[in-house]
């Protein structure tokens, strides 16, 4: 296993093993007598078409509801950014992915969501887009099942072209000048982006009892990170 296919299966564990809930979390995220499919309002789940806005639909009418259950059934359900909301558990059943979009504009601009680009402080990763799920104050929030989320991250990356800074002078180094030449191999990366990409996969910011359990999220090879939990209770 190379170190590119070690970072993946590391990143996917992490996704599937991550949360520890307590069973009453998921019950907590609205009635959970009310399903809402998301083939019923307009998901095709192809794997081609943009399922974007038919999965909003569906949440919104959840919230609208007061909260339920968001059922994704199998199929491949492309999608750029959904804003979650609360007391609404998105349920992947097995076979259900949701894949992120590879086209930069079907992603929200980071800025009109309050994010900004200070590290630590109001970032959701490099780009100046979010990713593929965003929760701001939020309460009883829940992803659960035996489905994946996929970042679909590679498209947004050359990987013929290495990333690097030149904040140091390579003289200095041990190896010289010669150091570069490790710098400038891609075969373990760090890779740059194409252009620009999304941020973090998913988001909760200022959110309380937020459950993330079973779920495999598939970030593949390049570095977009997972998920950011920032000032939320799991």
């Amino acid at each position: 296993m190379n170190p590119r296919q070690a970072a993946a299966a590391l990143f996917v564990l992490v996704g599937t093993c991550m949360a520890q809930p307590t069973p009453h979390a998921v019950r907590a995220s609205g009635s959970q007598d009310s399903i809402f499919n998301v083939r019923d309002f307009g998901a095709k789940g192809d794997g081609v078409s943009l399922d974007t806005l038919a999965i909003a639909r569906a949440i919104q009418a959840a919230a609208s509801a007061g909260g339920g259950r968001l059922l994704i059934p199998r199929g491949i359900y492309v999608v750029g950014t959904l804003e979650l909301k609360s007391n609404i558990t998105l349920q992947l059943e097995a076979g259900a992915v949701l894949k992120g979009s590879g086209k930069l504009q079907d992603y929200g601009l980071s800025a009109a969501f309050g994010f900004g680009r200070d590290y630590g402080l109001n970032s959701t990763g490099e780009g100046s887009h979010v990713g593929m799920l965003v929760g701001l104050n939020l309460e009883n929030v829940a992803i659960i099942g035996s489905g994946a989320i996929d970042g679909n991250a590679d498209v947004f990356f050359d990987f013929k072209k290495p990333h690097y800074s030149m904040d140091f002078d390579p003289k200095y180094t041990r190896q010289g000048e010669s150091f570069m030449s490790a710098v400038r191999k891609t075969g373990d990366g760090p890779v740059d982006m194409a252009s620009d990409r999304p941020g973090t996969m998913i988001v909760c910011v200022k959110c309380s009892n937020v459950v993330i359990r079973d779920v495999t999220l598939r970030i593949r090879l390049t570095g977009l990170f997972t998920f950011r939990m920032g000032m939320t209770s799991l």
